[in-house]
């Protein structure tokens, strides 16, 4: 499985003494120590990479509250019932 990149390499040959002139995955990111991730941040040879948004978890939230707020409308208190 191809992991996902979070920093994608522009460098054209240059880099950073210790960390890859290549895409970053994020198993990359997480083995860099705090000084060399801020060297990625703060160089121009990296940039960062889109987010993917999984297309189940962006059409479920919408539906969940579509029906919350449905819901809402069609039920009334207890008081309201009686009246």
């Amino acid at each position: 499985m191809d992991e996902q990149k979070v920093w994608i390499y522009v460098g054209k040959g240059e880099f950073i003494d210790g960390i890859p002139a290549r895409d970053l995955t994020e198993s990359d990111v997480v083995r860099l120590d705090i000084d060399a991730l801020a060297a990625v941040e703060n160089s121009k040879l990296y940039r960062r990479a889109p987010r993917k948004v999984e297309p189940a978890a962006e059409e479920e939230a919408p539906k969940r509250l579509k029906d919350e707020t449905a819901d809402a409308k069609h039920s009334k208190s207890g008081r309201e019932q009686k009246e």
